[in-house]
This record gives C-alpha cells, structure tokens and sequence, in this order.
C-alpha cells in the first residue's frame, strides 16, 4: 500500500486521546489534518467505529480504548507501531458491505452491523411480513427482526440466538428478536438479496434503528422498509501480524474456549 502521508483523528467519545494520538501520527511522520486525510484512525469502542464507518468512506484504523472492541485493527498500546506502519505502507486494506435500508418516502440510511425493525415502548408485539427478492419468507409477530451482515452477526444478533458469519462469507442472515413461535429461527441469505419488512398490524407501530441509530421515522400498519446490500463498501486498515479472526473469536467473544 502507499504510506499514509495525512491522517485525521476520530475520538469524539475520548477527547482526552486526541492530542496523544496526534503526538504519536506526527512523531512517525504523519500529517494530522482534517482535510482530505488518506486514513482515519478513530479511537473508542465498536460504537465509535461504526459511526466513524457510517460519516466517511475512507480507510478507518480501528484503535481500541473500549471494552469489547471486535472491529477493532489494534488496541491504543499498539498505536505507536501501528503509525508506523502506516507510514511505510506496510499495511492492508479489506473491504465490510454496507446494508442500505430504505424508507416509504424513498429516504435511506446504511448500516455497517445491521438494520432492526423493532417495537416502540408505548406498544406491543409487532406482526411483521418479510419476503425476500420478492417472496414471502415469514409472517413473523415478536419484538422486531434483525437484518445483519457478517461482521454484524457477532452483535445484536448473535445475542438473539444469531450465528456467526464467517467475515469472507458474501451472505446477511435474517434474526428474529424475540419472536412468539419457536418455528422462526435465523436464517442466512446471500448478500446480493434483497428483503423488505412490512408491517401488518392494526395500531402496530414500529421504530428502524441502523446501526442502532435512530432515524426519527416510525412505521404504522401497511408501512414497509427494503434492506439490501448499498452499492459501496467501507475501508478498514489491516495492520502486519494482526491475530486471526478465530482468536480474535477466542479471545474477545470466549468462542472454542473450554471452561
């Protein structure tokens, strides 16, 4: 890869570290600047890398300094070796799908995780029709439906009852949240469908949240949304000797580990 010649810091929950990690960008011979930077090197937990992800489509160094940090590329004792990668060129980049989901008034919003159509706290259960290109797949009544990626499939939904994805995987899986039958388990569809969310109950009322955000737009009976696979992707740095995904399964998430 090229060396990074500028690069911007993204640590809007830890102001603390910016100065710090701009000392240590400088001091390997990196630019700071918020101008046209040729990587972002955020700092915070998977919270803060998935709103960096969802603001800009540059090159995001994943430096973690919270508790869980699964997307992260390096935590914050290794950034001085990591700039110094950056500066050599001596890193990778590789590419997580984005999830478009788009609304009735053709506004649309993307999600890096995963797109939930869940029930608001003033009402109850949700009744849900989900087809996918097209066809019915479920009639579904619980708290919500998750739509996930891979690198979402060890979030929200894996805590659902979710499988995890292998990240090479080009699939989403679908994941009822809470629902009333037993029959309705997740499911994992190719990454190129497209599935559309439709509510079906009188008084229903429903909340979108990419990404946990909210969008301010609920949904009624007869209201639907489309979640498909966005036409870009996002761009996360891969550092040298960066541990492997099933240790970094083992390791942060107690996958394989024996009590």
């Amino acid at each position: 890869m090229k060396p990074v010649v500028t690069a911007m810091v993204y640590a809007p929950f830890l102001p603390d570290r910016y100065h710090a990690a701009a000392a240590v960008l400088t001091e390997a011979g990196i630019t700071v600047s918020d101008t046209d930077p040729d990587v972002i090197v955020a700092i915070g937990g998977d919270g803060t890398f998935l709103k960096c992800f969802n603001m800009f489509e540059t090159p995001v160094l994943a430096v973690n300094a919270g508790h869980l940090g699964f997307l992260s590329s390096c935590g914050e004792d290794a950034l001085p070796g990591a700039a110094m990668s950056l500066a050599t060129g001596d890193y990778h980049i590789h590419e997580l799908p984005l999830l478009s989901v788009r609304f009735p008034d053709g506004s649309e919003h993307t999600a890096v995780n995963d797109v939930c159509v869940h029930r608001c706290s003033d009402f109850g259960l949700l009744h849900m029709g989900i087809e996918v290109n097209g066809q019915t797949a479920a009639m579904l009544t619980g708290d919500g439906v998750l739509v996930s990626t891979p690198s979402g499939s060890t979030a929200y939904s894996l805590s659902c009852g979710g499988p995890i994805l292998h990240p090479n995987l080009s699939a989403m899986v679908i994941t009822p949240v809470c629902p009333h039958l037993l029959s309705l388990r997740p499911i994992v569809i190719p990454l190129s469908a497209s599935v559309s969310i439709r509510i079906h109950g009188p008084g229903d009322r429903a909340l979108v949240s990419p990404d946990g955000r909210a969008t301010g737009t609920s949904l009624g009976d007869g209201d639907g949304v489309t979640v498909s696979r966005a036409s870009r992707n996002r761009l996360v740095v891969s550092l040298p000797n960066e541990e492997g995904y099933y240790v970094r399964l083992g390791r942060k998430l107690g996958w394989s580990f024996r009590g």
